[in-house]
């Protein structure tokens, strides 16, 4: 996120990011004093009740109003639920919706209903949606979150991935052994619990595994504590990873199991060391993975699925290698930093000539 905003900056544009005070913070504040945005803290916390979020909305509004900037692009869906709340007080400031995700995907009930009418809510105030991947466009207009006529497609993370040393294709070797890895967010909707099941599969076939996790827990960790503490024969726990370039280069295929994804970065970044990955087929990852090229997408929610395709790897290292080669090649043709931040520039600066509508 840094080097978006930073882009904005070298091409003239004054950024200011609004943010609410946690962990991510700390980061966003160096880089504001190092690359020159201005930082706005707004009064939202992880846990809302329902004073912080009216607390927020007032905010949000007071500063569009107040505002001379001629656009305003909210990401993650609470932001843009409160800024789509928000613009109702302070009409005629043009307001995009980055959608990375829908959080009502993949839920079932009450819950899902509560969330797919914030999500339609903050899609119809907005006056344009980019989706970062085209399935997630797709699956948005179709089960009725957006109107098509909104809708700005983009293939791809916000920023692309950063160049790399790995420069060749990674080999397996005839071995029977293989280091599995997983990266990112450990909660449940990112399926966590289905790398777990993947060793219990594969050391059943006789294969020699190992799980190595980077990254940081989420609410109650007890139960990942108590799970990684009865696997510590085979899994290594890392907490938040910042040499992404060492954790890659350590493992040999990256588990992707989550049950939601906007596009899937970890995915991305994974394939640009040229390590391939194995996934459930759902919206996103497809666009970050392309299956039986740069990995394997299989049943959502099945874990010997993932097993198998795991093992299918471990028995032929000629597909190993061919998907490794096919990671380096897409990454490095579709997904550089400088041409994807490029392409985020011009896609906003057309925005620049719609009007506002609410």
């Amino acid at each position: 996120m840094l080097d978006y905003f930073d882009w904005f900056r070298q091409k003239g544009w004054r950024t200011v990011v609004i943010v609410a005070r946690d962990e991510y913070s700390n980061e966003l504040e160096c880089g504001a004093e190092r690359i020159g945005y201005d930082i706005v803290y707004a009064p939202y916390s992880r846990r809302p009740n329902l004073r912080c979020l009216l607390a927020a909305i007032l905010f949000t509004a007071r500063l569009m109003r107040s505002s001379t900037s001629e656009l305003h692009v909210f990401h993650t869906p609470v932001a843009s639920f409160i800024a789509a709340i928000a613009r109702m007080f302070a009409p005629g400031r043009l307001c995009v919706y980055y959608c990375h995700g829908l959080v009502s995907y993949g839920q079932i009930g009450i819950k899902r209903m509560l969330l797919y009418a914030m999500e339609r809510f903050t899609c119809k105030m907005a006056d344009r949606v980019i989706f970062v991947s085209p399935s997630l466009a797709q699956y948005a207009v179709r089960h009725g979150y957006v109107d098509a006529k909104k809708v700005l497609g983009y293939q791809g993370s916000i920023c692309g991935v950063m160049p790399n040393s790995v420069k060749s294709p990674r080999e397996i070797g005839s071995r029977s052994s293989i280091v599995l890895g997983y990266f990112g967010r450990i909660c449940e909707s990112k399926g966590v619990e289905h790398c777990f099941g993947v060793l219990d599969h594969l050391r059943l076939a006789g294969v020699e595994v190992r799980l190595i996790i980077g990254g940081q827990v989420e609410g109650d960790g007890g139960w990942f504590d108590s799970r990684v503490a009865s696997y510590r024969a085979c899994v290594e726990y890392l907490g938040y990873v910042r040499d992404k370039e060492a954790f890659f280069n350590s493992i040999d295929l990256l588990l992707c199991p989550s049950s939601r994804e906007g596009f899937g970065m970890s995915a991305l970044e994974a394939n640009s060391f040229g390590v391939p990955v194995v996934g459930f087929d759902i919206v996103g990852l497809r666009d970050a993975v392309q299956t039986g090229e740069t990995g394997f997408l299989v049943e959502p929610g099945s874990t010997p699925a993932l097993a198998q395709a795991v093992a299918a790897y471990v028995g032929d290292p000629a597909i190993y290698f061919q998907h490794s080669s096919a990671a380096l090649k897409r990454t490095g043709e579709s997904f550089r930093r400088d041409e994807v931040l490029s392409s985020q520039f011009e896609l906003i600066s057309t925005l620049r000539k719609v009007k506002p509508t609410g």
